[in-house]
C-alpha cells in the first residue's frame, strides 16, 4: 500500500509541481485592481447613496468573479452591469476580484435597529450560515452577506422569491421563497448590521 502511494505522488504530484513552477505567475495584482475599480465604486462605495447597489468591499474572491460571469452571460441581469463588466478582460475580473476582497469592512450605516433582533431571529432557524460562512462574511463561492445595504439584500431575497434571481442551493432558495415581506425586511436589517 504505502508503495503505491510513493508510486502516485511520483507520477502525479511530482509532475504537477514541476509545471507549477513553470508556468508564469498568474496571480491577481489588487494594485491594478485598485485602478479598474475607481469606476465601480462610483455606486459601490457603501455609501448609504445609492442603497440598492451591493458593497463590494469583502466580497470573496470566487463569489465576486462569478457574479462578474454571470453578468457577462445574462444570467444575471441588471442593464448598467451587464453593460459595464462587458469590457472587462478576465485579467481585470481577477485583479478586481483581489482589489475588492481585500478590502476591510464594516456594518453598513444606515439600518432599522428596531428590526435587527427580528432578523438574527429569523437567520437563526434559516440555513443561510451554512454556505455564507460565520458572520455571514462569506465562504469562497457563498458571498458575503454581512455589510450589505439592507434595501439591496431585501429586493435581492425578494428576487429570489419571485424566481427572477438563482439560487444555487436548492434547499435555500426555498426557504426563501416561504418568507414573507416582513420577515425579508428583518433579514436584511439584520445582516446590514454585521460587520
Amino acid at each position: 500500500m504505502q508503495q503505491s502511494i510513493a508510486t502516485l505522488s511520483v507520477k502525479i504530484v511530482l509532475p504537477m509541481i514541476a509545471l507549477a513552477l513553470l508556468l508564469p505567475d498568474v496571480r491577481a495584482d489588487a494594485r491594478a485592481g485598485e485602478k479598474v475599480a475607481q469606476f465601480c465604486i462610483l455606486c459601490h462605495a457603501g455609501r448609504a447613496d445609492p442603497p440598492f447597489y451591493p458593497v463590494l468591499a469583502g466580497q470573496t474572491r470566487a463569489y465576486f468573479i462569478a457574479q462578474i460571469q454571470a453578468f457577462k452571460d445574462k444570467r444575471r441581469t441588471q442593464v448598467n452591469m451587464n453593460l459595464n463588466v462587458m469590457s472587462l478582460t478576465k485579467d481585470e475580473v481577477s485583479d478586481l476580484a483581489d482589489y475588492f476582497s481585500a478590502q476591510k469592512t464594516v456594518a453598513y450605516t444606515v439600518f432599522d435597529a428596531s428590526r435587527v433582533e427580528a432578523g438574527r431571529q429569523a437567520l437563526d432557524r434559516l440555513t443561510c450560515q451554512r454556505c455564507h460562512g460565520v458572520g455571514y462574511k462569506g465562504d469562497g463561492i457563498a458571498g458575503r452577506l454581512a455589510s450589505q445595504s439592507p434595501r439591496y439584500t431585501a429586493f435581492q431575497l425578494r428576487a429570489i422569491r419571485w424566481g427572477t434571481r438563482f439560487h444555487p442551493a436548492g434547499a435555500s432558495e426555498t426557504e426563501i421563497k416561504s418568507l414573507p415581506d416582513e420577515t425579508i425586511d428583518a433579514i436584511a436589517n439584520a445582516l446590514a448590521s454585521l460587520d
